[in-house]
């Protein structure tokens, strides 16, 4: 198993005290949680093979939801004017990336939430490994909408060659939302129930805002997509949704570092590192010869992308064109 670098991350973001970079690492075997007691606390391997070498492990908290670490609480959620979502602390950490920026090393945290949201932290590290936080402050997605529910991610694919690096945060918003239940609805009620807390983006309140209301601020065919963070060496952040790989329910988005591994949807982009000019690909085993794909239509991210237009409030009449278009 090859590591570029590995922080692990629960309900808080923690530490791992020995980062390593493209080497040999094999874990040691961690006990199952048999009681009670042992499914009430964080199990962790004991130790780890590091090239042939045996390094202890310990699991170690850097902050946790709530905590004050710079400006703002780690996990606050964030209207899409910028503001906090009022006694909005995510609990629901999914995954967080670790990415050194030249001497510099940087944590991206995500939470699965509604709205969903993104954390930057600055770490240090002594000369034992140990981890500290530095500070933390919050990722604007505002230019994309903002992002619903997250999920797991993972660090793109790179190369340990000088200069070779791509080394972004990448993962994909999971359970869209289903716009025909938005269309038929008749009231509030009717909404899932899982849709009425990304209202609180918009700075609505779901247990006072009207059906109508609701309608023009939320736009559901912006959400369900690859998302990328990019950090640069100065802790400035840049977030892109990739809408030619297509609107589903995605747990997680991999960039594969190889030319030969399957997947359930497979994305061909013209250009490496680059998702804006791509081919959407799904299998058609069933259907044709073992091991066939059948390709879509090409599509760039640019040409998918509409911009979000103020539209006026939605008549009973109105269907998903309408919605398509609403402001988001």
């Amino acid at each position: 198993m090859r590591l570029r670098c590995l922080l692990r991350a629960a309900t808080t973001l923690t530490g791992f005290f020995h980062v390593t970079q493209g080497r040999a690492i094999t874990f040691a075997p961690v006990p199952f949680a048999a009681d009670d007691a042992a499914k009430r606390v964080v199990i962790s391997a004991a130790s780890a093979l590091v090239d042939g070498t045996e390094v202890p492990l310990s699991f170690t908290a850097l902050t946790r939801s709530g905590d004050m670490k710079g400006a703002v609480a780690f996990g606050q959620l964030l209207t899409r004017d910028g503001k906090p979502v009022a006694d909005a602390i995510s609990n629901n950490p999914d995954f967080t990336s670790l990415m050194p920026k030249g001497d510099k090393l940087y944590a991206v945290t995500q939470f699965e939430d509604a709205p969903g949201g993104r954390i930057l932290t600055e770490l240090a590290q002594g000369g034992d490994g140990k981890l500290s936080v530095i500070s933390s402050k919050l990722i604007d997605t505002s230019k994309v909408g903002g992002i619903w529910q997250p999920s797991a991610g993972s660090v793109t694919a790179w190369d340990s060659r000088p200069g070779t690096a791509w080394d972004t945060h990448i993962a994909s918003e999971e359970y869209p939302h289903q716009a025909r239940v938005i269309e038929a609805a008749k009231e509030v009620t009717d909404l899932q129930e899982d849709t009425l807390p990304i209202a609180r983006r918009f700075g609505l309140d779901p247990a006072t805002m009207t059906l109508d209301a609701f309608r023009i601020a939320f736009n559901p065919y912006k959400y369900g997509f690859a998302i990328e963070t990019t950090v640069s060496y100065a802790g400035e952040t840049t977030v892109a949704k990739h809408y030619a790989t297509g609107r589903l329910s995605v747990e997680q988005a991999y960039v594969m570092p190889d030319k030969k591994t399957g997947c359930r949807l497979l994305l061909i982009a013209s250009v490496r590192q680059k998702s804006n000019g791509s081919t959407l690909s799904i299998p058609t085993t069933a259907l044709s010869k073992p091991g066939s794909t059948m390709g879509l239509r090409s599509r760039t991210s640019s040409r998918l992308q509409t911009s979000p237009p103020t539209a006026p409030a939605p008549k009973a009449s109105q269907g998903p064109t309408q919605m398509a278009t609403s402001n988001a």
